[in-house]
């Protein structure tokens, strides 16, 4: 166990044998000391900037520690750890020092948590840092089930010498921590030995390997808080009531109350020596767990709430009074949920870390999209791209163009109603997921066609006879880009993130060339190719994304094909085999056309072989040309081989190893796995994606040199079972084993 002290890495202890956690973070300081959830008493505080998102999450993570079933760690499923329980934690705070609630490209999701009894606290710069400190910290927590021990025939008199002791006992759960423990001195932040404020990048943390200087702190975002402001609160997510302050002296003089007798964040300690952790005896273990410890905020006021709040806090003693309520309460007091004291300082790696889920080839129901959003939180993902439509049907039911659905769709019941898209908006949000739909044109159109006939190209045969075939959206009509207008102004509505991926992937060019109009129309306009004919499509396409108020993501044959397209274009690497090349190359060596969703199924072994050389080649390209890149051609998981450890493969690909200078190696944005759906529905697509598409979100997270398989396996195979106890059907990813809760019905 070694001290790293270097500015950047803000002089953290390590101590691995601790790390559990999934994505693994940035920075992690764990002590041995070991503490518990008083689970009378523990409960979320927003002192910071507050917001129905903030509240919602803590109902959220309340119910997983407490409510789901019990999770045991493989590691900590003993008695042992309970007899050394040192201190219980009642409070976990959590400011956010901006009211700024956008979610996109540059959103902070940096977050620094601190693990201490009776209080701990969890800061980040917005809201959405703050919900990937919330996954931390219940990670953190473990469940020990304690079947035999009947809390009825304590006796109340020794619980009550039990609780005296364990209040009177010097806190020795932070001494580890003490030096990497923060101090706020002014509007900054300051680690102690150290002259050097603590700095939180904003928006997406540059790799590891590149750095750059970082201009925001929470010191930066505190001071720029307005005293008063409405939004500003100090507000308490338990049974009790809640109260609000408006200033930063109030909340330094709140957190400091709350914490005395024990290390604060803003106190430094003396040392690393003596942490060691006190083991109670027999007749006092359970005792003080769960003995009652007085709350100073249990008597709070909230004259000054919101009606928002009000029914929050209405909503959560009326779930507290509820039978099933009490019927879990009960269940707590058979378990004893313990934690080591920790520092975590976390960052992402990469700022778009996506699943794209595919709801043409088979309808998922809204259900199953909210499992994967689930799924997609706990590892820290933040984007579901939204393949919504293709060729096989056309599910959005768009008002204003109501055949496309009418007609398009499977049936009048697999749909998506104006009413489903927001549930599916807003509880992504609820979780910090952005929703990016993808509407691809001009190929992968056919089922746009049965409701809009019109909107196609007519093939015609080597003798210019129609041969009653459709192809790709006609680029020589008006009407195609009024109808497109009139989707995209639509769709900039339904999904409200600035982003909307538009294909242009796999545009059969046989069909364009056969058509007399096609002809006609590029003659007419001094259009020589149909690499010219594309440019132009894609051209007034693109640009009226960008009138609805949408940048745009597209595949990367755009590119191959050389045509012209923005510099803000972001451009989606998915070719992985050697032979990738541009759409006329293809068709030079047969008609046949690549599958996207199909990868060009490789035979056994080519998958993993062939990737680098074609990708690799990809990313430098795309990034020598200015435009940024994301990355999923290594990640298709609907290729991953049945028996095997395919989340290992995927684990293993390094984003950034490919021939770039760092500026280039800036311009990749982040990835995406990719779950596309010929093979997969409702009754398989969650065990199909998950857990290993949880190996691309580390990888995408943490930071590059966190790339040990070994090291990965347990962790991984821990979150799997994590997983499981929140009620997501994660299959089995690491081969034989179990998971604790697997006997129960």
């Amino acid at each position: 166990m070694k001290a790293i002290t270097t500015v950047s890495s803000i002089l953290f202890l390590t101590l691995s044998s601790a790390d559990k956690l999934w994505p693994k973070p940035s920075n992690q300081s764990t002590s041995d000391a070991i503490l518990y959830l008083d689970i009378d008493s523990f409960h979320f505080k927003s002192i910071g900037f507050d917001s129905a998102i903030l509240q919602r999450a803590f109902d959220r993570y309340a119910e997983y520690l407490f409510d789901t079933d019990a999770h045991v760690p493989f590691s900590e499923a003993s008695g042992g750890r309970v007899s050394a329980a040192e201190r219980g934690i009642h409070k976990l705070k959590v400011y956010v020092a901006s009211n700024d609630q956008s979610l996109n490209l540059q959103t902070d999701e940096s977050y620094a948590l601190i693990v201490s009894a009776p209080t701990s606290t969890l800061e980040a710069n917005s809201l959405f840092g703050a919900l990937r400190g919330l996954e931390t910290f219940s990670q953190l927590v473990e469940r020990i089930d304690l079947p035999d021990w009947d809390q009825d025939s304590e006796d109340d008199s020794t619980a009550q010498g039990t609780q005296e002791r364990a209040n009177s006992a010097k806190d020795t759960s932070l001494n580890l921590l003490a030096p990497h423990r923060r101090l706020m001195q002014g509007n900054a932040m300051y680690h102690v030995g150290s002259d050097q404020p603590l700095v939180i990048s904003v928006g997406s943390a540059p790799p590891p390997q590149q750095e750059t200087a970082r201009s925001s702190a929470f010191s930066d975002s505190i001071s720029s808080s307005t005293p008063g402001s409405d939004s500003f609160s100090d507000k308490s997510y338990s049974a009790g009531s809640h109260d609000e302050h408006g200033s930063r002296d109030n909340y330094e003089q709140d957190l400091a109350a709350s914490e005395e007798g024990a290390d604060s964040l803003g106190k430094p300690s003396d040392a690393l020596d003596g942490a060691v952790s006190r083991t109670y005896s027999s007749e006092e273990k359970n005792l003080s767990v769960d003995e009652d410890i007085a709350d100073p905020d249990a008597a709070e006021d909230s004259d000054s709430a919101d009606g928002g709040l009000e029914k929050h806090h209405k909503k959560h003693k009326k779930h507290k009074k509820h039978k099933k309520h009490k019927k879990h309460h009960k269940k707590r007091h058979s378990m004893v949920y313990t934690i080591n004291a920790t520092a975590i300082w976390d960052s992402p790696r990469f700022a778009h870390r996506g699943l794209l889920l595919d709801s043409s080839r088979h309808f998922l129901p809204v259900s199953v999209i909210k499992e994967n959003l689930d799924a997609m939180a706990s590892v820290k993902m933040n984007v579901l791209h939204w393949h919504i439509v293709d060729d096989q049907s056309f599910p959005y039911q768009s008002n204003a163009l109501p055949r496309l659905s009418e007609r398009g769709a499977f049936s009048p019941n697999h749909i998506y109603s104006p009413g489903d898209v927001a549930e599916v908006v807003s509880y992504a949000r609820d979780r910090g997921i952005r929703v990016i739909p993808e509407f691809d044109t001009p190929g992968h159109t056919a089922s746009w066609g049965r409701g809009y006939p019109e909107l196609l190209t007519d093939c015609y045969d080597a003798q210019e006879r129609p041969t009653g075939l459709k192809g790709p959206i006609n680029p020589a009509r008006n009407e195609t880009y009024a109808l497109l207008w009139q989707l995209l102004r639509e769709a900039a509505t339904a999904f409200p993130d600035s982003y909307i991926h538009l294909g242009g992937d796999e545009v059969p060019f046989d069909c364009w060339q056969s058509s007399p109009e096609i002809r006609a129309f590029m003659a007419e306009n001094g259009l020589k190719s149909v690499s010219e004919l594309e440019t132009y499509f894609e051209g007034r396409v693109l640009g009226l994304a960008r009138q609805a108020g949408r940048n745009y993501i597209v595949w990367q044959e755009i590119l191959d094909n050389n045509v012209q397209i923005e510099k803000d274009t972001v451009v989606h690497v998915w070719k992985w085999w050697a032979a990738a090349g541009s759409q006329a190359q293809q068709q030079a060596a047969g008609p046949a056309v690549c599958e996207l969703s199909a990868g060009c199924r490789p035979e056994t072994g080519q998958y993993q072989d062939a990737g680098l050389s074609a990708w690799g080649a990809e990313l430098a390209k795309v990034t020598s040309k200015g435009y940024k890149a994301l990355l999923s051609s290594p990640w298709y998981l609907n290729l991953g081989q049945y028996a095997d450890e395919a989340w290992a493969t995927y684990y293993k690909v390094e984003p950034l190893d490919f021939n770039g200078t760092p500026e280039q190696s800036r311009l990749v944005i982040g990835g995406e796995a990719c779950m596309w759906g010929e093979w997969t529905d409702a009754s398989n697509v969650v065990q199909e994606t998950w857990p290993r598409a949880a190996a691309i979100a580390e990888r995408l997270w943490s930071a590059r040199d966190v790339n040990d398989v070994d090291e990965a396996r347990p962790r991984f195979k821990e979150h799997r079972c994590r997983m499981l106890a929140r009620g997501i059907a994660a299959s089995p990813g690491t081969g034989p084993g179990f998971c604790p809760t697997d006997y129960q019905d």
